[in-house]
């Protein structure tokens, strides 16, 4: 499952396992938050939380890889208020764009350790020489589905964007965008080939074309972000055959009020 989408209106996308065993589809997904902080003048107020609870709900996820969360408190206050039954792990950074992974305790369970990959990497771009390679490093995780002892792992990323912002040359800023996205997509690709169980690298990937040596699903109709018409969310895997069981959807996302504020979504 994956959720998608940002500024005139968040989507949810959504990819549906059935696993080969006597169970309930499997739905895991990606989910770009944009900013989702219940403190600070940018907060979503507590009737906001209710919506984006909502809306998780009505998606049907068993699993989420979130994007842009703000710190572990406004989670927590998601959750304790709003999901009963849930259960989060970030990797709080005192950032605003944290990634989590949100999943309902009734169907998953954590099956290892859920810690940040990379971090601290570099590498050596030909115009500015050594970079750090993800500056919000992956999160990796160990999941079991609970009715059938399916074991899966699943990676949360957020690549560079290219955004122009403050850059004097627009167009080696984008340049420089798309070789960082690469550099990281080909780590992402020896991360995935030495896979040895079932694995989902998910989230916002940050490029409309984008491509791995893993398979890459997203929306075949519509877009994950409608304000340019593109797709930049995707969900890949590795060890698993994709079967005619297997669907991607979306559902809508986004909060009214915060959309209406061009706040972003959701």
């Amino acid at each position: 499952m994956q959720m998608l989408r940002r500024a005139a209106g968040s989507l949810c996308v959504l990819l549906a396992l059935v696993l080969p065993m006597p169970c309930e589809a499997l739905v895991v997904g990606t989910y770009n938050m944009e900013y989702f902080s219940v403190t600070g003048e940018e907060r979503f107020t507590p009737e906001e939380v209710q919506a984006v609870a909502k809306k998780i709900l009505s998606s049907k996820a068993d699993i989420l890889a979130l994007q842009e969360v703000a710190d572990q408190g406004s989670l927590f206050f998601l959750v304790a208020r709003y999901l009963p039954g849930w259960s989060f792990r970030i990797n709080d950074t005192r950032g605003k764009q944290d990634l989590a992974f949100l999943w309902n305790t009734n169907t998953v369970a954590t099956a290892g350790s859920v810690r940040p990959i990379f971090r601290g990497e570099t590498y050596r771009d030909p115009r500015r020489g050594s970079i750090v390679l993800f500056d919000k490093p992956p999160l990796h995780g160990a999941f079991i589905e609970k009715g059938t002892g399916f074991r899966f792992g699943m990676v949360n990323v957020h690549l560079k964007s290219s955004s122009t912002l403050g850059q004097r040359d627009r167009r080696e800023a984008l340049e420089y965008s798309r070789r960082k996205r690469d550099a990281q997509i080909d780590r992402l690709n020896a991360f995935a080939k030495g896979a040895r169980e079932p694995l989902f690298i998910l989230g916002d990937f940050n490029d409309p074309d984008a491509e791995a040596d893993f398979p890459l699903l997203t929306l075949e109709d519509g877009f994950s972000y409608d304000a340019r018409g593109t797709n930049l969310d995707y969900v890949g895997y590795v060890h698993m055959v994709r079967g005619p069981s297997w669907r991607v959807y979306e559902v809508e996302g986004s909060v009214p009020s915060r959309a209406f504020r061009n706040r972003g979504s959701p």
